[in-house]
């Protein structure tokens, strides 16, 4: 299990986070950058969620900075309720893989974690090439990506590449925290919240093109991913509705 490594201040965020990442991460949490190599030192960590602001710390952009050059391989997201754009240009240019604004919304926060960790698993894969079960996530990862509009199944996809639902669930697992159908989950979730708003496309039709059974299946999952309904989603929307397609995750 991969493990994060949470460091802010407020208790609140702590609980959100546990709440929302703690069935498929190993979640540490801290209040103070001076325990992060503490924490580095006796658990290997995957991903530091690092607020730009800590009582009694001050701003963290500086130590940012110090942090990616002695651990250039651990991701790093940043969280501010300050997203101004120096803020978070300062945090990209001293090595942040992304910004969350606060209070964040779930849905943007779960999406970067995964894409942290799916890029993660590319790098693996490529490191030791030819191992067959790596082949397997790869592809089966692929396939998952570009077909999730397709209605495409994890049985079905197991098949494919000639192993079973359990074993490939478990390759996931292991791998991004997430399951096979978790992360076929996720790739519709992105792609609807993109449709629902950035475009003007009917809610009711939108589960067709994200390869979901019915209606009624969308706006469970929806609710059960961002905690709030299709309609929700769409009304707090920034007012940008410009695409009249579907984007590509």
């Amino acid at each position: 299990m991969r493990t994060i490594l949470v460091v802010d201040d407020e208790e609140g965020i702590h609980k959100i986070i546990k709440r929302v990442f703690e069935e498929h991460y190993n979640i540490i949490s801290i209040d103070n950058i001076g325990e992060i190599e503490k924490q580095i030192e006796k658990n290997p960590i995957d991903l530091l969620l690092l607020d730009v602001w800590l009582k009694g710390g001050g701003n963290t952009i500086g130590y940012l900075s110090e942090f990616k050059t002695k651990y250039k391989n651990i991701p790093v997201i940043v969280m501010s309720a300050f997203d101004y754009g120096e803020t978070v240009i300062s945090t990209i240019d001293n090595g942040a893989h992304s910004f969350v604004s606060k209070p964040f919304d779930i849905s943007e926060l779960k999406c970067k974690v995964l894409r942290v960790f799916d890029k993660a698993v590319d790098l693996e894969i490529k490191r030791d090439a030819g191992n067959k079960y790596w082949d397997i996530l790869k592809n089966a990862k692929n396939h998952l990506k570009e077909n999730y509009a397709n209605k495409i199944t994890i049985e079905e996809t197991a098949k494919r590449f000639d192993t079973n639902p359990e074993l490939l669930n478990a390759l996931f697992r292991e791998w991004l925290g997430f399951s096979a159908k978790e992360y076929l989950n996720c790739c519709r979730m992105q792609e609807a919240f993109v449709l629902l708003t950035e475009t003007k496309i009917p809610i009711k039709k939108i589960y067709k093109l994200v390869g979901i059974s019915s209606n009624k299946t969308f706006v469970e999952a929806i609710k059960n991913h961002f905690y709030k309904k299709p309609l929700q989603l769409r009304s707090e929307a920034k007012p940008k509705i410009t695409l009249l397609l579907p984007s590509k995750v």
